[in-house]
């Protein structure tokens, strides 16, 4: 009974390792690329202010949506660490 189920269970193990390394390349890069692109919007915002360009409520508005932005991104490390918690699960399960 315990080695049918391992059979069962291999095809899901291999998908969990699978969705984990995909989800920690993609989140890596989305996390790089949001906060290369977040800084620079974050930079031209703040000179705005300074020198006047745009209204002060403006950025201050702009601001706050660029940083809850990047860091809800930044944030989606922790799938990756929730899909190997899982796969740790399981094959702990399995043995």
């Amino acid at each position: 009974m315990k080695t049918a189920l391992k059979l069962l269970l291999l095809p899901l193990l291999l998908a969990l390792g699978v969705l984990e390394l995909a989800s920690r390349f993609l989140s890596r890069t989305a996390q790089i690329i949001v906060t290369a692109i977040g800084s620079i919007l974050f930079l031209i915002v703040v000179i705005s202010a300074v020198f006047g360009i745009a209204p002060t409520q403006e950025c201050i508005r702009n601001g706050i949506v660029i940083a809850a932005v990047v860091t809800v991104v930044n944030l989606t490390a922790a799938v990756p660490a929730l899909l190997e918690a899982a796969r740790t699960a399981l094959s702990e399960k399995l043995m």
